[in-house]
């Protein structure tokens, strides 16, 4: 039988714990900056439709747009390692949103509510986009052709950075502009309701849309859906 002396398993133990440490200080921020919604982006033109004779003009997408930035507040490069260490090895954006059908009356119970969350790979200190999609066809059948998009959609769009949840990443957006934080107690409750319908497949990411090799370089690496 193997044994380990007192002083090695103490030396291992503050190795240990150190390691930890290391991986639990937070040197970093991520900070929302702005909120765009647009209704009106083109699908991109395809070289090679699938049949000419029935090609029509391309159809108009919804794209919620949120820009926010990573800073590492007086860090400097490093000089050691894989990489200069101004670097986060993942950011899970959370994005839910209530949406109420304009016939309907402006009670809690008459909105729907749908979401995604998104997971992007080594993302880099300064600024990013995260990108969210409504198709045509949703638009067509349920927003009035994205007409109402961005008066009526309301939005609780959260960051978290490997692992932590980033308190300047949170934002709600209503009425079409961003929620001023003394002003968002009231769309912080509405999410907490837990009485609303759901309905899947409304929002797609960046990769799951035509849009995927769009500007590839321009945004971040996402992680698919297992």
């Amino acid at each position: 039988m193997i044994r380990i002396k007192p002083i090695l398993v103490a030396i291992l133990l503050v190795v240990f714990v150190s390691s930890l440490s290391a991986q639990s200080r937070k040197d970093y921020e991520v900070i929302v900056t702005d909120v765009e919604v647009r209704s009106n982006v083109r699908s991109p033109d395809s070289p090679s439709p699938i049949d000419n004779k029935r090609s029509g003009n391309p159809k108009k997408w919804a794209v919620i747009f949120v820009d926010y930035t990573v800073e590492f507040p007086g860090k400097k490069p490093s000089k050691v390692g894989l990489d200069d260490g101004l670097w986060l090895d993942k950011v899970s954006v959370s994005w839910d949103f209530l949406y109420k059908p304009a016939k309907l009356d402006n009670k809690i119970q008459n909105y729907i509510r749908f979401n995604k969350d998104v997971e992007y790979i080594n993302v880099k200190q300064g600024k990013h986009t995260a990108l969210m999609f409504i198709n045509p066809v949703i638009l067509d059948r349920y927003f009035n052709e994205g007409k109402s998009i961005k008066k009526d959609l309301i939005m609780k769009f959260s960051l978290k950075a490997n692992g932590f949840t980033e308190p300047k990443g949170t934002v709600y957006f209503a009425n079409g502009k961003l929620v001023k934080q003394k002003d968002s107690a009231t769309y912080v409750k509405s999410f907490a309701y837990e009485g609303f319908k759901t309905m899947p497949g409304v929002l797609m990411s960046r990769d799951e849309s035509p849009f995927k090799n769009i500007q590839y370089d321009l945004f971040n690496q996402i992680v698919p859906e297992k």
